[in-house]
């Protein structure tokens, strides 16, 4: 008899809850910064009066559209940097080779993997299927991915330390020291 209590006060507080969710919704009016779609995303989740509460507040207030106008401007600041991090991001997964990774070697499927394992899966491989294309592409291009990585890695970090500004203290002393290098070898060789 205790628990049947019990389960009725649970119907009772989730009754209650929805109760005082659709109140806050009818009390807190549309601002200009609540859009439909962040009310109506609001009204279909799951939340307690609490959590709803708190979330209309952070809207009514603009909290997230400055927080949404805040990470826009850091990216239009910063585009070169995020490119170029991007860039060596993508290098460094081609360093890894994740064709390779999957099992697609230079000579076939390696045994044990999950290649082997899909191919297992589904028997005779048909011509062009995307087990065939990465097959394909494992056997011939087994060495050259990670070599294109290596470069996209390099040529991404450099390009980054340039955006960034590293590498102008390092220019001017490769400069500096080249013109002293090469004043040195003209004096020596008159």
């Amino acid at each position: 008899m205790r628990s049947r209590s019990n389960s009725d006060s649970s119907v009772n507080s989730d009754s209650s809850a929805d109760a005082r969710n659709a109140a806050l919704r009818a009390r807190t009016p549309l601002t200009a910064h609540n859009t439909a779609f962040l009310q109506n995303l609001l009204e279909r989740l799951p939340l307690h009066a609490g959590q709803l509460a708190a979330l209309l507040d952070l809207v009514k207030r603009g909290y997230i559209i400055r927080v949404a106008k805040t990470v826009l401007a850091f990216i239009k600041a910063h585009r070169w940097q995020i490119f170029w991090s991007l860039t060596t991001l993508v290098g460094l997964v081609l360093i890894i080779n994740p064709v390779a990774l999957m099992g697609f070697g230079a000579l076939g499927p390696i045994a044990g993997s999950a290649a082997a394992l899909w191919q297992a899966a589904i028997g005779n491989v048909a011509a062009g299927s995307l087990f065939a294309v990465l097959q394909s592409i494992g056997m011939v291009h087994f060495a050259t991915i990670p070599l294109v990585g290596l470069a996209v890695a390099g040529g991404g970090a450099v390009a980054l330390a340039k955006v960034a500004g590293v590498l102008q203290p390092a220019s001017r002393w490769v400069q500096t020291t080249s013109r002293t290098a090469w004043q040195w070898l003209r004096t020596r060789s008159s």
